[in-house]
């Protein structure tokens, strides 16, 4: 199975998990990867901000406005 479809697989998976409590709080789960999948770096962030949290994207709030300016 090739890496990109490993990486769906996997997203589909987890985006659809309810094994924790996490989305019973009002959140809308984890946010989506952005990027590409054979990509040899990788940022992971601690916890998604209010702004990821409701847009469901990764680093869109000034941590990630703050990574894209460096």
């Amino acid at each position: 199975m090739e890496e990109n479809e490993k990486m769906k697989d996997w997203l589909t998976e987890l985006m659809s998990c309810t094994a924790c409590h996490l989305r019973d709080e009002g959140n809308r789960g984890p946010t989506r990867y952005s990027g590409d999948c054979a990509s040899p770096l990788m940022f992971v962030g601690e916890g998604p901000g209010g702004v990821e949290d409701e847009y469901g994207v990764p680093l869109v709030g000034p941590s990630g406005q703050l990574l894209d300016k460096a």
